[in-house]
């Protein structure tokens, strides 16, 4: 079963970003490592208890690429899946029933996490907090101590086709490679990386999932990295996980517009996105809607549509332009939040399950404005729906999807070419006409319906503040 962070944030209504922090907070962990080990621990179980193929326990356990599962085995337990079941196979024809050094390296790790932190709560006295570290060194002994003897058990022989973390024995063939771990939507993906692969010739291997979930494996995954290229997710996500990234700037940085530039090094913008009113034109009647301040008005309680800014980024960010706008994006803003306060009081309890379903509401005539993305809003004007968009009088930011480079991956310089080429007119042109995605140069055709970004007022996010 796919599981991944973002069903989780679902599940529980919190944010991607909060539960990531929250789940390691609690266990010491990152989710992604969490269940891997879990997913480990099941795979050994099945290889010592089952006559099931390596890939079909594999796939079983819940790793999609079989390729993948042989570089995480590898790493973690110190040979590769296959010297493993030989092994396993050995003690079953011996009559062997010793205990398993390296399954109980598998479980001994999330159960001393459970119950350690069962009894401490995230919030630790400073004398609680070295405790922890003393204990968490103990168990790093400890589990370093059955790694080595699980070697043991592995045998000494290698099995170099194997073990290869690649997955490919020939050094030329890794060079028509690039693996990409992608958040971004699938008409992205697909819009970009089949004209990559056709204009250069590279074949591309793309990995799904949330942004937080795909950082978080990256991470696990250390020194010897799957991925090659993070393609979507945002500035602040990035800002987690910037150790797992490497600086690089591409030559096409110097045509984007001034404020999109790469000024972080491991950073790169692709597109943007900014917070946006829309409202159905059926139902406004002569209210007037300029800015957030319109939202205040008292005939529209109850008709205002939001998602819920703790489960959903579009909503967070019109929290976060709203404070930009009056005050600046502190907690002391006094003017800001008496704003945000005015606003929560019209919408008179309603708040919508996700995103989606607030546009939607507006669109279906359900509810009269909206608090939305400006790719919806595009998305929608263009399919004949009877709605108007409004960009804040008062100013909205524009908020940029990234790409970066993983340290240490396989696959550099195509990943570099990759990235180049994500910010090519060429690309940016697909981007702006064909998925209706703001681009980050303005050397591009817009079309009629696409205000360019020169003409729209925007304010400058505290992207430091909001990392932090």
């Amino acid at each position: 079963e796919k599981i991944t962070i973002g069903r989780m944030s679902e599940q529980f209504h919190y944010s991607e970003t909060l539960l990531i922090r929250r789940f390691k907070s609690e266990t010491g962990i990152n989710f992604s490592e969490y269940l891997t080990h879990f997913r480990l621990q099941k795979a050994i179980a099945m290889m010592r208890e089952s006559d099931m193929s390596i890939s079909q326990i594999a796939e079983a356990c819940g790793f999609s690429e079989y390729r993948y599962f042989r570089v995480v085995f590898q790493k973690k337990i110190g040979c590769s899946p296959a010297q493993y079941s030989q092994e396993v196979r050995l003690m079953r024809n011996d009559g062997n029933e010793c205990v398993d050094p390296v399954l109980c390296m598998i479980f001994a790790f999330p159960i001393f996490l459970s119950l350690y932190n069962k009894g401490n709560p995230p919030r630790k006295t400073k004398k609680e907090y070295e405790n922890m570290k003393r204990i968490k060194r103990m168990l790093a002994m400890l589990l370093a101590l059955v790694a080595a003897v699980s070697l043991v058990a592995c045998g000494a022989q290698k099995d170099n086709g194997d073990a290869n973390a690649n997955g490919d024995g020939d050094g030329a063939a890794e060079e028509k490679n690039l693996v990409i771990y992608s958040p971004a939507t699938d008409a992205q993906v697909n819009a970009v990386v089949p004209l990559f692969e056709e204009r250069y010739g590279i074949e591309v291997e793309v990995i799904t999932g949330g942004t937080g979930e795909l950082l978080a494996r990256i991470d696990a995954e250390g020194d010897a990295p799957y991925c090659d290229v993070v393609f979507g997710g945002g500035e602040s996500s990035y800002s987690e996980y910037k150790h797992v990234f490497q600086d690089y700037v591409s030559p096409e940085d110097a045509n984007l517009i001034e404020s999109c530039r790469n000024t972080l090094g491991y950073c790169t913008n692709y597109n943007l996105d900014c917070a946006i009113l829309m409202y159905n034109t059926d139902l406004i009647g002569d209210i007037q809607i300029k800015g957030y301040k319109d939202l205040l008005n008292p005939e529209l309680k109850g008709k205002i549509a939001s998602a819920d800014p703790t489960a959903s980024s579009s909503a967070m960010m019109h929290i976060e332009t709203i404070l930009t706008d009056f005050g600046g994006l502190t907690l002391e803003n006094e003017e800001g939040w008496n704003v945000v306060s005015e606003l929560i009081k019209n919408l008179d309890g309603k708040l919508a399950s996700g995103s989606s379903s607030a546009w939607k509401s507006v669109a279906d005539g359900e509810m009269t404005v909206v608090l939305t993305y400006e790719e919806a809003g595009i998305a929608l004007a263009r399919s004949g729906a009877n709605i108007a968009i409004v960009y804040p009088e008062e100013g909205t930011v524009l908020t940029p999807s990234t790409v970066g480079l993983i340290k240490n991956c396989n696959h550099p310089e195509n990943g570099k070419l990759f990235i180049d080429f994500v910010l090519s007119q060429e690309v940016q042109n697909i981007l702006c006409n064909e998925l209706d995605v703001r681009p980050v140069r303005d050397d591009v055709s817009y079309p009629d319906y696409f205000r360019p970004a020169s003409d729209i007022k925007t304010v400058d996010l505290d992207q430091e503040y909001v990392n932090q």
